[in-house]
């Protein structure tokens, strides 16, 4: 019987499979630029909501702006006035509400009825709330004075001569609570047409807050022009671009 060779010590020993490499090894290829386009991506779009955070703010100034505009229309027509003749309407018991435009400067005489109302609040974009006097004219079928507190000039059955900017209070929220408030106080008649008078309030008066916000206006419109082209700008060097990785 034949029996296994022994092993020959000087013969060199049987290699084993790790010393094989049977997949070989392939080197990574790196595209030294995809490190710089991913830091320039990241950096395009921290811009690109930068650009919309501002667009986003800049709208909503013009939004607020139109809004302001649109609800002080009337006080910026009257303050851009440019004729100071008030229009010339008498006694007022020959009048009627109706026959005193809203939103003009006019002049009229009267007496003042033996009661009255006082209330603070504030003109056009001030911030300083005032108090006024308020006394319906004798006659008038509802025409207000509204009259600053002087117990010198204006009073209980007071004849007044006055001239300032004419008002429909159904038209302004601030005088509506005001109206009611006489009629349930006095039992007085409910009326559709009703007229105060802002005495000494010429045309011109407080101006210079709309004419702030008009530079604010034009200021927000040049921004969001600027925003909004800088961002199309952005989106077609966007599109433009196109990454190549290896």
């Amino acid at each position: 019987m034949a029996q296994d060779p022994k092993p020959n010590p000087s013969s060199p020993s049987p290699r084993s499979m790790r010393d094989f490499d049977f997949f070989g090894h392939v080197p990574k290829k790196i595209d030294p630029y995809r490190d710089e386009y991913v830091e320039e991506s990241w950096n395009r779009n921290r811009r690109h909501r930068k650009f919309i955070s501002l667009l986003f703010l800049a709208l909503m100034v013009t939004v607020l702006q139109i809004w302001v505009a649109w609800v002080f229309q009337d006080n910026i027509s009257y303050a851009f006035k440019s004729d100071l003749t008030p229009l010339e309407l008498g006694d007022v018991v020959s009048l009627t509400p109706q026959d005193i435009p809203h939103n003009s400067f006019v002049k009229l005489e009267g007496i003042t009825e033996h009661r009255g109302l006082a209330q603070t609040l504030t003109r056009n974009l001030s911030f300083v709330r005032e108090e006024f006097w308020y006394f319906r004219l004798l006659g008038s079928r509802g025409v207000f004075i509204e009259v600053p507190p002087d117990q010198e000039r204006f009073g209980y059955a007071t004849y007044v001569k006055v001239q300032g900017r004419a008002i429909d209070p159904l038209k302004e929220t601030k005088y509506r609570a005001l109206i009611d408030m006489y009629q349930k106080q006095y039992g007085a008649k409910t009326r559709s047409d009703l007229r105060v008078i802002q005495v000494n309030y010429l045309p011109g008066a407080g101006k210079i807050p709309f004419v702030i916000m008009a530079a604010l206006f034009i200021v927000a419109i040049v921004a969001n022009t600027i925003i909004l082209r800088r961002l199309l700008l952005y989106r077609k060097t966007q599109r433009n671009h196109t990454p190549h990785f290896q």
